[in-house]
């Protein structure tokens, strides 16, 4: 019996999606904290920054590479 293919993309992708949608949400946490912050640099900022990016990355890899990784595991 052979994997389907199109259901595994699927998780592949909603696994992405799980993620950039928890980092959204740690991401309005670090505003919070960021606005009662005095300290200077404000680490809250980085944290949302670094958050950011990594956003931007994992985007960029579901988008590249949810069918690649379906397929390598579909064709083992």
């Amino acid at each position: 019996m052979e994997a389907n293919y199109a259901l595994v993309q699927d998780h592949i992708a909603d696994f992405f999606e799980k993620e950039i949608a928890e980092v959204r949400f740690e991401i309005r946490n670090e505003r919070i904290w960021e606005r009662g912050s005095e300290d200077l640099p404000n680490v809250h900022t980085q944290n949302i920054v670094d958050m950011e990016k990594y956003i931007c990355a994992l985007s960029q890899l579901k988008s590249q590479s949810a069918g690649v990784i379906a397929n390598m595991i579909c064709n083992e």
